[in-house]
């Protein structure tokens, strides 16, 4: 975020650049062998662990997150390890398909893509040649 300012009376205008950089997401999707799921799954060991260790938690708010609300699923017998794994990729990308939705609407927001530098050091250089 970049913020040129040279008011000095009255409230601030808006003197904010919103610079976000994207890049496009490609979905792999998962082995369906029973030897490749486990492979598949090792990487949520860690997260798994943490989740072991907040579950006296759960009742927090900061927990009732994607993620977290699957294991607990899953901890509590409810769910399969596959099944909650399978959730939680399907909820975290509903989420970001969310937030990407949420930031496409706000037009104070500037989308580059990261290897445009060029367009990108352009965009700065115009916002600072023309104070708030």
């Amino acid at each position: 975020m970049l913020c040129f300012s040279s008011c000095s009376s009255g409230p601030p205008p808006s003197c904010f650049s919103f610079i976000a950089l994207f890049r496009s997401l490609r979905i792999v999707s998962p082995p369906y062998s029973a030897a490749a799921s486990d492979v598949y799954n090792h990487p949520y060991q860690g997260l798994l662990d943490e989740a072991r260790r907040v579950l006296p938690y759960r009742h927090c708010n900061s927990l009732n997150t994607v993620g977290y609300k699957e294991l607990f699923k899953h901890f509590d017998g409810d769910w399969e390890l596959d099944f909650a794994l399978d959730r939680m990729r399907k909820n975290t990308r509903v989420y970001a398909k969310k937030q990407m939705t949420w930031f496409n609407k706000d037009p104070e927001i500037h989308w580059f893509h990261p290897d445009n530098e060029a367009e990108i050091r352009n965009f700065i250089q115009n916002q600072t040649d023309y104070p708030c």
